[in-house]
């Protein structure tokens, strides 16, 4: 709320915001038996409590400009059950769902709410080594942030009657 807060005072219209939050980085491969609750918890709540309470503190300022655009991040794990990333998963598939939830109820606002599903995104975070036996690692494809960003500055263009949907960017 005191990011909310503070960006008003600069910024009492917001048109878009590009809701992105994740533990993902840093997390141990694990069966989803070997999840510590505590770590579920943490990925939780960074991952869809985070946007949700931005998207709620930013709010007004979207209501403000009449015709705004909110783009929350998604992942293709969903899609994919990424193996030992149960949390992660489960996560991401929560954001899905409060896009769809988040679209009806801002919809009537002239807020499209909408979400980019961007593939295995590189970053300068270094990767968490650490796995369990249980679960092997695979190699996949790789997005760059900045393509991620313009896909997300692309979705925050789209025509207004595309609210609820999902863009899948890999």
């Amino acid at each position: 709320k005191s990011f909310a807060q503070k960006l008003q005072t600069q910024h009492p219209k917001l048109h878009g915001v590009i809701n992105n939050a994740a533990i993902f980085s840093t997390i141990k491969l694990s069966p989803f038996w070997e999840i510590e609750p505590e770590v579920w918890d943490r990925v939780m709540a960074v991952n869809v409590r985070g946007p949700w309470l931005l998207a709620s503190a930013l709010l007004p300022q979207l209501r403000a400009a009449g015709d705004a655009s909110l783009v929350n991040i998604g992942s293709d794990a969903v899609w994919m059950g990424k193996t030992g990333y149960l949390h992660y998963v489960a996560s991401k598939a929560a954001v899905y769902g409060m896009t769809h939830a988040m679209a009806r109820e801002l919809g009537p606002d002239n807020i499209r709410v909408n979400t980019l599903s961007p593939g295995f995104t590189t970053t300068e975070v270094p990767r968490a080594r650490q796995q369990s036996d249980n679960v092997p690692f695979t190699g996949c494809d790789t997005v760059k942030c900045e393509d991620t960003l313009n896909g997300a500055a692309y979705q925050i263009q789209l025509p207004t009657s595309w609210n609820g949907t999902l863009l899948i960017y890999s």
